[in-house]
């Protein structure tokens, strides 16, 4: 039986090619579709699960940072018996130089950590011992890629490193491999954090014991069966026991709490995150979008079965009349919609194997075809039988109701035309609602390449500034080239950092209020003229000047002077409650005890990304970290080359590295772009697939009503009004289809946009717009149908009809 049922079905797959194709075709697409989605997805959940104990790994954050006090790691080990291991990790800001003899790079990817680490996380050694590798000061582990990078086939064990012009110098102890792709933080290096502890006791800055140096990533294992709300509660309490309220409040201790190894890509967005981390949202954006056009192509499958039901009418009623019962016939039905699942889903894979490298390139991942394992191929068999039971369903149990008397009289229908319908509209509902999806985001990308930032990000070349580098010459000798603009040291530029956020936190008084409740602002240290610079605007008052806005002080050891003065952003002046950029001028202000004098506010401009709100602002004179250049429009390539020439000459050990800014920023929105990419695609296959749907639901249409064609053509009917009068109902379909989508979409949309604090309007004219588009992408779906049977040799259409 099994045989007979299997050879009917490539017999009729054969025969009906055609509508054979079509079958195949949408659920090819679909089901290639959903296995691309899921790759994505897959990877996505799969971010730092490689570590063996992963389920007992926490971070520490606060409820704005994801970075701790150093001195927090020593309490939580003394004060807690449920946490076994705690280690701290420190990411640095900026780039490092390197250097190994001739061999000068520079390097981001460092990051200082504690012996520990070993205990907590897996970082596999390929030569040197975990036991000891970090435990003594200036020592470093380098991964597999730096190693050959500047050792080549060497060994690099017991080599010395330099970093930043000898102000390091690291012994190699260890080799590790590379790290995964799928993890929160990516290290080329790891430096001991005993380094800096041996720094500190000679009197070095490098102190890891200030309660108020909150730049390390905390991270503890914890015993099995331990809850973390429970140590959350309990490192607070210890907390409450061990610190003052100042410093309590300072450091939001009290709003501590823990975050899972395995949420932090998809469910952690603070403050100073290592890198940019995923969002989880994506997640169920693009899982809907798999099932919706999954679904699309089970209706599909549907309709176009049903379309052909006709033909097999007497069929049928053969088979029922010779004894055939009702299930055997659903089986075969089903049976028939299974081959189709299964050959769509071969096709499928070799779709997506030639479809992979370009996926990779949209989203930046290493996607992998999937494996050959048990429960990949389970669950292959899994979407085969529920794709083709779901997709031959409704045909099965419609065509199996048959009664032969029905059909051998000629009064047998192909099922409810209004279910049909129904589920053509549902089609169309959900490509709707994925072409103003892509509409949406297309827009606001757009809106966020024309938004104005605030400053000028054109024309503006950055670099890193590493210790003995000569100050002269940036600061004086660059400035005089006619090409050169201004030039600025400033200690954190847009799309320079990888996390959200690495600017510090200070807290701001106004001192004509002393008893204010102080307000908490972004300090934006810079040496040189920042607002030229970067192009920003003075709302009120005057630029920083650096004789004027600084002083020496005769007792203090510092190299750098005091800073006197300081400029607020627009954010900052109307926090701190004036009324007015101009009220605040010449006003005092105590930032983090340091009293300032407000001598100019600039206009609001975005630090971080659109998806950020601009928070309170400080500029002021101090230690910067990143050189950036404002070059003139008219040859900046040349003026770029001098640049390089002066550098070489100044400074021969300390390669000329650097960026343009407007590279740097587009990074930003390197997640949205992604997003855009895989919402217009996918957008357009479901509406490629569910234009098939209506196509077998226009063939089902024209094929019931040929006599009526024809008759209407011999009575003088043209092509054009028979066309007029087929497509009506579709018409009505795609009408309905919009009333549905656009509410939905509508709110849909505007939850996305909300994640943005910068965001555009969702244009109304969007909506009728995209309710033509899919009426026209509908009545050429159709048309192709309908013409083909007005134009045929009415003889014939009577003939066979």
């Amino acid at each position: 039986m099994l045989r007979n049922y299997l050879t009917i079905t490539l017999r009729r797959l054969i025969r009906d090619r055609g509508y054979s194709l079509l079958n195949i075709l949408g659920l090819t697409i679909g089901m290639a579709c959903a296995i691309l989605i899921s790759l994505y997805i897959r990877d996505e959940l799969s971010f730092d699960r490689h570590h063996e104990k992963a389920e007992r790994i926490f971070r520490v954050v606060t409820d704005r940072s994801a970075r701790t006090p150093g001195p927090l790691a020593p309490l939580i080990q003394m004060q807690l018996p449920e946490a076994e291991q705690v280690v701290r990790i420190r990411a640095t800001v900026g780039a490092w130089l390197f250097a190994i003899q001739d061999r000068r790079f520079y390097e981001r990817r460092v990051y200082w950590a504690d012996q520990s680490l070993f205990d907590i996380f897996d970082v596999p050694l390929i030569r040197g011992d975990p036991t000891t590798a970090l435990a003594a000061p200036n020592t470093i582990i380098i991964s597999e890629t730096m190693a050959r990078k500047y050792f080549e086939d060497g060994d690099p064990i017991g080599q010395v490193i330099d970093a930043d012009n000898d102000f390091f110098n690291f012994t190699i102890t260890a080799v590790m491999e590379d790290p995964q792709d799928y993890v929160h933080f990516h290290p080329d290096f790891y430096i001991s954090i005993a380094t800096m502890e041996e720094r500190a006791s000679s009197g070095s800055p490098f102190s890891i014991d200030n309660w108020h140096n909150s730049n390390f990533y905390t991270y503890l294992l914890l015993s099995s069966g331990a809850s973390p709300d429970a140590v959350a509660q309990k490192i607070r309490a210890s907390l409450n026991e061990y610190l003052s309220p100042a410093i309590k409040a300072a450091i939001f201790a009290d709003k501590l709490t823990l975050q899972p190894l395995t949420d932090l890509h998809l469910y952690s967005n603070l403050e100073h995150e290592m890198e940019l981390n995923g969002d989880v949202s994506l997640i169920w954006m693009l899982t809907a979008v798999a099932l919706f056009i999954l679904l699309i192509a089970c209706i599909n499958f549907m309709n176009l079965a049903t379309a052909r039901s006709v033909t097999r009418a007497r069929e049928i009623g053969i088979r029922k009349v010779v004894g055939a019962q009702r299930r055997q016939l659903i089986g075969q039905f089903l049976g028939e919609a299974i081959v189709f699942s299964a050959t769509s889903f071969l096709l499928a894979l070799g779709s997506v194997a030639v479809a992979l490298p370009v996926f990779r390139a949209i989203t930046g991942y290493s996607l992998a075809m999937p494996s050959t394992d048990f429960w990949t191929l389970a669950s292959s068999v899994g979407i085969v039988l529920v794709v083709g039971i779901v997709a031959g369903s409704y045909p099965a149990f419609v065509l199996s109701a048959f009664a032969p008397t029905t059909i051998f009289k000629g009064g047998m229908r192909a099922g409810s035309s209004v279910l049909r319908k129904g589920l053509v509209m549902m089609q169309f509902t959900i490509s709707i609602i994925l072409i103003i999806g892509a509409l949406v985001v297309y827009q606001q990308l757009e809106y966020i390449r024309t938004k104005p930032p605030g400053f000028e990000k054109e024309h503006v070349v950055v670099t890193p500034n590493i210790w003995g580098i000569d100050r002269d010459m940036l600061f004086n000798r660059y400035p005089q080239l006619p090409g050169v603009i201004s030039i600025t040291d400033v200690n954190y530029l847009p799309g320079r950092s990888a996390g959200r956020g690495r600017l510090p936190i200070f807290p701001i008084r106004r001192m004509d209020q002393p008893e204010s409740k102080k307000l908490e602002v972004l300090k934006l240290s810079m040496w040189g003229d920042l607002v030229s610079t970067l192009g920003m605007t003075l709302a009120a008052g005057r630029n920083l000047d650096f004789e004027q806005d600084t002083r020496w002080e005769s007792s203090s050891e510092n190299m750098f002077p005091t800073p006197v003065a300081c400029l607020l952003n627009e954010e900052a002046v109307q926090s701190m409650g004036w009324t007015s950029p101009l009220d605040a001028l010449d006003q005092g202000v105590s930032l983090a005890g340091q009293e300032l004098r407000v001598i100019g506010v600039v206009r609001d401009f975005h630090l971080k990304s659109l998806h950020e709100k601009i928070e309170p602002m400080v500029v002021m004179f101090d230690v910067g970290g990143i050189i950036a250049i404002r070059l003139a429009p008219g040859d900046p390539a040349g003026t770029l080359a001098t640049l390089q020439e002066m550098w070489k000459a100044s400074t021969p050990h300390i390669p000329f590295s650097y960026s343009f800014l407007d590279d740097d920023v587009d990074r930003l929105y390197r997640a949205d772009e992604t997003l855009a990419r895989l919402i217009i695609l996918f957008a357009f296959l479901a509406v490629l697939t569910a234009c098939l749907g209506l196509f077998g639901l226009a063939a089902l249409t024209t094929q019931q009503r040929t006599k009526e064609i024809v008759i209407r053509k011999v009575l003088g009917a043209s092509i054009g009004q028979v066309l007029l009068l087929l497509s009506k109902e579709y018409t009505f379909l795609v009408l309905i289809a919009n009333l549905i989508a656009w509410p939905v979409a509508y709110s849909l949309m505007s939850w996305w946009l909300q994640t943005f604090a910068y965001h555009t309007e969702i244009s109304l004219a969007l909506f009728p717009v995209t309710g033509l588009l899919a009426l026209v992408i509908a009545w050429l779906t159709v048309s192709i149908q309908i013409i083909k049977s007005a134009t045929a040799n009415p003889v014939n259409s009577l003939r066979y009809a």
